[in-house]
């Protein structure tokens, strides 16, 4: 992943993810703005914020993610 990819990630629980565990939470899209290999963190634009998250939870997103909605 490099800066500026469309990413996902499963929603923390400061946005609908309380209570609940990690493969049952909504799937949110975001812009990764950084990510450094060895401080395993990824920081995110969601929303107009900067959300920074674990590594090990975000991944690349895919044309699968962007369906005809």
């Amino acid at each position: 992943m490099k800066a500026g990819d469309m990413v996902r990630f499963p929603a923390p629980h400061w946005l609908g993810g309380a209570g609940m565990p990690l493969e049952e939470r909504p799937t949110l899209i975001g812009l990764l703005v950084s990510y450094e290999t060895w401080e395993k963190i990824a920081e995110v634009m969601y929303e107009g914020e900067i959300l920074r998250l674990a590594a090990r939870d975000v991944e690349k997103a895919g044309k699968k993610d962007f369906g005809n909605e």
